[in-house]
């Protein structure tokens, strides 16, 4: 099996003129070559085909695939909802669904983004919560295995598998807004309307993770 290429970046940028420290996670799907993507317009596609270099993506993937443990693939699936753990974002102002552009600290669908996060390159739906990466600074927190999909669920302790997430205001999630979607017709196929509350169903409920001391 061929594994997925993954590179990490800890890094420092202004978040509403304040300094924050940001993880960013790049992967690529090696052997099928599911991510790349060169849109077809623009001046750098001009550029490459002047030098005789014609793109292999210029087909976008929606929703990119993974390698799993045991030769497995599966599609990332990301959900509409900005933030999983934290059901209640009208109550703050804090908007709440997947932004297309910028941070979700502001009402969506207007979240104009005014500093640029890769998701302003308006392709695809952004896949919020679609993958979870394992930080470890000093201990496990509960002594788990990630191997366990049920792992962290945002519903432990909640005592049910649905649960209701409360987003301000209702809008449209997934709407291109891009010159050269609008101009070219292209309608993104994941575009609905959302909230003013959504609901997402988990597969099983787990007790609260606990902090487990871990000897030296």
């Amino acid at each position: 099996m061929v594994a997925m290429g993954a590179e990490y970046y800890l890094y420092e940028r202004l978040f509403f003129n304040e300094r924050y420290v940001f993880i960013a996670a790049i992967f690529d799907d090696v052997a099928h070559q599911t991510m790349p993507y060169v849109r077809p317009d623009g001046a750098y596609y001009e550029h490459l085909k002047q030098r005789g270099l014609t793109p292999k993506n210029a087909t976008v993937t929606l929703n990119p695939w993974f390698n799993l443990e045991n030769g497995e693939r599966a599609k990332a699936t990301g959900t509409h909802v900005y933030g999983v753990h934290h059901p209640d974002h009208a109550s703050y102002d804090g908007g709440g669904a997947c932004p297309m552009r910028g941070g979700d600290y502001a009402d969506y669908p207007k979240t104009s983004g005014g500093a640029g996060w890769p998701t302003n390159y308006e392709e695809v739906t952004p896949l919020c919560d679609a993958v979870v990466l394992d930080i470890k600074l000093t201990a496990n927190l509960d002594g788990g295995s990630w191997n366990n999909p049920t792992k962290y669920l945002p519903n432990a302790g909640t005592g049910r598998l649905a649960r209701e997430y409360q987003i301000k205001p209702v809008g449209e999630y997934g709407r291109f807004s891009d010159v050269y979607h609008t101009q070219s017709g292209i309608i993104n196929p994941q575009q609905r309307i959302i909230g003013p509350s959504e609901t997402i169903t988990y597969k099983t409920v787990q007790e609260p993770v606990i902090y487990t001391s871990i000897e030296n």
